[in-house]
């Protein structure tokens, strides 16, 4: 699965999908302690974790399967569909468990390239 850290200098390009193929992605929020990357937004120390998420896809393509994944540190999804040559912004909001909760939300683009 590939997994997207936005909190890195200048993110994780994704590997294109192909229009015809069915993938899945994760959007980590704490990536520092899941061996993702460098950075945590999540303070994972004090327990802190997703409570609810909502991802949202544009016009074109089609999402299913959407879960907390790592231990309800990062969002997971399934994407399918899209039109060769097309990139599509997937917005990931998510609140945490935390006594005030937080807040976030990223854009992951997908990139759809027949391959």
């Amino acid at each position: 699965m590939p997994v997207y850290n936005p909190f890195e200098v200048g993110g994780q390009p994704m590997a294109p999908k192909s229009p015809g193929s069915d993938l899945d992605y994760a959007c980590d929020f704490a990536a520092k302690t899941n061996g993702n990357g460098r950075n945590d937004w999540l303070d994972t120390v004090n327990g802190e974790e997703i409570s609810t998420f909502t991802v949202t896809p544009p016009t074109g393509i089609t999402l299913h399967n959407q879960q907390l994944v790592g231990n309800n540190t990062g969002v997971g999804f399934y994407v399918s569909g899209g039109t060769d040559g097309e990139d599509y912004p997937i917005i990931i909001d998510v609140t945490t468990n935390a006594a005030i909760p937080r807040t976030n939300q990223v854009t992951m683009i997908i990139q759809v390239r027949q391959r």
